[in-house]
């Protein structure tokens, strides 16, 4: 099952890795009006049900990160799934989302 698989990163996780100069694609995967208001630096909007098309455009070899509003908002989780079933392995979930990211006073764009 591929959320056996998927690595889940909570808020300290997440800035660590933001921190770290190795290379990832952070994918915020609400709805495009959600992450023109706002997102977490770098990270790129690729809505849920974009996925399956978008996913194409990447690396399966690639490190990626995705997230949505918070614990409530299956969307990441959901998005991670199609990823997993497209060939993808090196996923994150940020479970905590945009609302742990503002709770935590971190930087958005």
């Amino acid at each position: 099952m591929a959320s056996e698989r998927i690595k889940i990163l909570g808020t300290e996780e997440m800035k660590n890795r933001m921190n770290d100069p190795g290379p990832f694609i952070l994918i915020d995967a609400r709805d495009e009006e959600d992450y023109k208001k706002m997102h977490i630096p770098g990270a790129i909007s690729m809505p849920v049900y974009e996925v399956e098309r978008r996913c194409e455009t990447l690396d399966k070899n690639d490190e990626i990160i995705i997230y949505c509003s918070g614990f409530m908002c299956d969307a990441s989780a959901d998005a991670a799934n199609i990823f997993w079933k497209k060939g993808f392995r090196n996923l994150s979930d940020y479970k905590g989302g945009i609302q742990d990211w503002i709770a935590g006073n971190n930087a958005t764009e």
